[in-house]
């Protein structure tokens, strides 16, 4: 009676090692990549996020500029103005538009010396647009 040979377990084991391991690099390198995009979204996210809490910022001291002038010694058109931000390390300059006064006519009447209404404009650093606030745009 012949005895049937069968194949040795250890000689299959032996050949699956390598595929396992490549089969978890491939993984964990498919996971890091994951990782990596979500982690990019994120810094992205928190980039938007200061960059409007720091424009909120300025537009409400920009605002707070244009309700005290005249008043208290503020002149917007005869000095120059400029707002403070956290974090940064000079003040920002800010341009103020309208300042020149025109003649209007409504029906006969002439009126001389109208003030137009006043526009900020400050540009914070690492920003391509200006922000407007009063009456007019940049």
């Amino acid at each position: 009676m012949e005895r049937a040979t069968l194949p040795s377990p250890c000689a299959e084991r032996r050949r699956q090692r390598g595929d396992v391991l490549i089969d978890a690099l491939i993984g964990a390198v498919l996971m890091s990549l994951v990782c990596l995009g979500l982690t990019l979204g994120v810094a992205r996210t928190l980039v938007n996020q200061r960059d409007g809490n720091l424009q909120a910022l300025a537009v409400a001291q920009m605002r707070d500029l244009l309700q005290r002038n005249g008043s208290g010694g503020l002149d917007l058109c005869g000095s120059g103005a400029s707002i403070r931000l956290p974090g940064a390390s000079a003040p920002i300059a800010v341009e103020v538009r309208g300042c020149a006064t025109r003649e209007i006519q409504v029906g006969t009447q002439r009126l001389a010396a109208v003030a137009a209404p006043l526009t900020l404009c400050a540009t914070l650093d690492g920003s391509q647009r200006p922000i407007a606030v009063g009456g007019g745009s940049c």
